[in-house]
């Protein structure tokens, strides 16, 4: 669910190999987060989105780093 100050309305995880991961991104024309994690976390990711509350964060900072991961809570 998004914060009352969020622009995001949907979120993708996407699972790869390693070699396939791409930068995070946010589309504002969907006002939708996509996130690639390698194949590996899964049952991490998984695990993770069992919890009651899930939240994709994507963050630019200056130099052109790009931060997303998801949080959640029990």
């Amino acid at each position: 669910m998004p914060s009352p100050s969020s622009r995001v309305t949907q979120g993708y995880v996407r699972f790869v190999d390693r070699g396939q991961i791409k930068t995070p991104r946010y589309d504002s024309n969907t006002k939708t987060i996509t996130l690639w994690v390698a194949n590996d976390m899964m049952p991490l990711t998984l695990e993770q989105c069992r919890h009651r509350d899930r939240y994709l964060f994507i963050r630019w900072f200056h130099g052109g780093i790009i931060h997303c991961d998801l949080h959640t809570t029990p």
